[in-house]
């Protein structure tokens, strides 16, 4: 029998699981106990015992052959190996760069409507605590007057809002800052995969499809205007979510979960389930 790869011997002989070394050995007791002299000339089968000394004689004259393909297949392994995973870690620091700039921009956004808010508010209060620095300038005078109950209302009313405006902000970025850290872990990410997949309880999805999901959940809400100035938009932009897709896409791919269809009707990315 001609054989051609090591694979096809194991098959063969039903030996499974054990490298070159041990096959050669292995089929050396074989055809020790396949011969005449063990068996006996009536129980001998010569095709049987031929085909034994075809295995022996293709791993003898291919050793190194087998050896060098033996370690290029390894090589090859390492090498996707290490190309997925650093694959994995650069768009897992590529997400991570982009929901840090985003709620960093949110939070350089809202900084200078803090302050203004609280110096105007501040220079009200000075102008409240003493009235006199009113009356003695001839500007102010013509606008405020503290001795007016509406004056005291307007100043009286900002200094609430100024107050519940730091309080809401703080607040807001706190949770903006929890919501950060949690997208970055893997348990979420993780939950985000399996919960996708029970909504799409399809063979095949789209990347965009998951975009939108994940969109559902921590997208960009849109609040009434007197909500938005209290505390601005909640919800991480489109940038950040695809950002977070791919990473989620990539660990499934890595992990075999899921494999890319090469789809030619559409440009978005098509994934199928395993």
């Amino acid at each position: 029998m001609n054989f051609t790869s090591l694979k096809q011997i194991k098959e063969e002989f039903k030996l499974d699981g054990i490298e070159k070394n041990e096959l050669r050995s292995q089929l050396r007791i074989i055809l020790a106990n396949s011969h005449p002299d063990k068996v006996g000339t009536e129980k001998f089968n010569s095709d049987d015992f031929t085909k034994i000394q075809d295995a022996l004689s293709f791993i003898d004259s291919h050793s190194t052959d087998l050896v060098v393909n033996e370690q290029v297949t390894s090589l090859i392994e390492i090498v996707k190996e290490l190309t997925t995973t650093n694959q994995i870690n650069s768009t897992q620091n590529q997400f991570n760069d982009v929901i840090d700039n985003f709620y960093k921009e949110k939070k350089e956004a809202l900084l200078f409507p803090k302050i203004s808010l609280s110096v105007v508010t501040a220079i009200l209060t000075f102008l409240w605590l003493f009235p006199k620095t009113v009356e003695d300038h001839p500007v102010l005078k013509k606008y405020i007057t503290f001795e007016n109950p509406t004056s005291t209302v307007i100043w009286f009313a900002l200094l609430i809002y100024t107050v519940l405006f730091w309080v809401l902000i703080s607040r807001k970025e706190q949770k903006d800052k929890s919501v950060a850290k949690r997208l970055k872990t893997e348990r979420i990410q993780n939950k985000l995969l399996a919960n996708f997949k029970d909504k799409h309880d399809t063979k095949e999805f789209a990347k965009s499809e998951l975009i939108e999901f994940i969109d559902e959940l921590y997208g960009v809400r849109h609040h009434s205007p007197l909500a938005f100035l209290l505390i601005g938009r909640s919800g991480i932009d489109q940038e950040t979510i695809e950002n977070l897709a791919n990473l989620i896409i990539d660990k499934a791919k890595s992990k075999g979960l899921i494999a890319e269809i090469d789809n030619k009707k559409t440009l978005d990315d098509v994934f199928e389930w395993k």
